[in-house]
């Protein structure tokens, strides 16, 4: 140590303070057993996973294509490309004037149900896409091609293949 309080250039507060934090993380992922948590459970795999789009104009089916690339918008990372491309009627709930609630089409909306595969893993919690994104029933997902964006939610996950 020299007149300064470094040690090989380096002060030894800032040394100290540097074990503690690393210290401390060992400690919190030791003790909530983090490792085991993410811990995958497979190699990778080959996933296909459906996401429906609803209440979406016919433009929007037009825009998107067998073999585009689809994306997580949040992320901007490639989960998958698209194998098939679905369009349904879109029909919502009302209520009529005399309080009776049917479910009426909706003229120049659509359902659609975009089938898409992806590489990734199996887990304890369920399927991840491209390393970060859980891909499970009724999970929420604004999804975007190279044309169109728009908010979906997973409808199917499997696993088709493993690699």
């Amino acid at each position: 140590m020299n007149k300064k309080g470094k040690v090989f250039g380096v002060n030894v507060l800032d040394l100290v303070i540097l074990l503690f934090v690393v210290a401390a993380a060992v400690f919190v992922m030791l003790k909530g057993n983090f490792i085991e948590k993410v811990k995958v459970t497979s190699n990778d795999a080959k996933i296909e996973y459906v996401v429906m789009l609803e209440s979406v104009r016919e433009y929007t089916y037009n825009a998107i294509y067998v073999g585009d690339p689809i994306f997580d918008d949040e992320t901007d990372a490639q989960i998958g490309v698209v194998t098939k491309v679905e369009m349904k009627p879109y029909y919502d709930i009302i209520e009529k004037s005399d309080g009776t609630v049917v479910s009426a089409l909706v003229p120049e909306r659509y359902k659609l149900l975009i089938t898409a595969e992806g590489d990734g893993k199996v887990t304890d919690d369920g399927y991840m896409i491209n390393g970060n994104r859980l891909v499970a029933p009724n999970g929420s997902i604004k999804v975007a091609t190279t044309r169109v964006c728009s908010n979906g939610k997973f409808v199917s996950v499997r696993q088709i293949q493993a690699q």
